[in-house]
């Protein structure tokens, strides 16, 4: 008699495995395309310039950076909840910090629906929108780092890695002041920001594809 459960499982498996790899590929595809067009932007400056300004209205390569460095990896992040929803205990901690990564997601999506103004200065909806949208991802990720925490210390699978994952928010926090306060670097500030938020994602990521190989065998 044929195992009804096997297929079905085995899809299911495969889906959760895609769905972790989506969140290693998310952090790296957003760091390349910003990385690769800044450097095709004519008179661009990583160190003083925001990210989003890539993605700016009239900027020269904005579709490419709000499609492929915010449409993209928003929507990698979003599949990317369901595998660690797998890789978690079904703790409240657990399922409210998948939440606020599936957020974090959305919140890539919505900042390539709204792009940012010339020089990310608000003047229309879209462009106040898209700081708003920003600035929301930010205590995401915080919230976020900080709740998975919790989840993680208490899952022995996750030893060792809720330090990690609240040393991150706490790194954000000591470092938004220095955003505000150096104005002259903002883009390098937002980089060392954005960088060690998608450095937590990737490790999450990484951690989470192997317990589900693990789990699943």
């Amino acid at each position: 008699m044929m195992d009804r459960g096997g297929p079905l499982e085995n899809t299911n498996t495969l889906l959760i495995r895609f769905s972790t790899a989506c969140g290693l590929c998310g952090p790296i595809i957003y760091a390349l395309v910003v990385l690769v067009l800044g450097f095709l932007t004519p008179g661009y400056s990583h160190v003083t310039q925001l990210m989003s300004e890539l993605g700016e209205s009239g900027a020269p390569y904005a579709l490419a950076m709000n499609l492929a460095g915010f449409l993209l990896p928003g929507v990698l992040l979003v599949i990317f909840s369901l595998g660690l929803w797998a890789a978690l205990k079904p703790t409240l901690a657990g399922r409210g910090g998948v939440v606020l990564v599936a957020i974090a997601g959305i919140t890539y999506i919505g900042e390539a629906v709204f792009s940012c103004d010339r020089g990310c200065i608000p003047v229309t909806f879209a462009g106040s929108a898209h700081l708003l949208i920003g600035d929301l991802a930010v205590l995401d990720a915080v919230l976020g780092a900080f709740i998975l925490a919790l989840a993680m210390k208490q899952d022995i699978r996750w030893k060792g890695y809720w330090q990690y994952s609240a040393a991150t928010g706490i790194l954000v926090l000591v470092l938004l002041p220095f955003f505000t306060a150096l104005s002259g670097l903002a883009g390098f500030m937002q980089r060392l920001v954005v960088g060690v938020i998608l450095l937590w994602l990737l490790v999450i990521a990484q951690k989470a594809r192997r317990i589900v190989a693990e789990k699943k065998g």
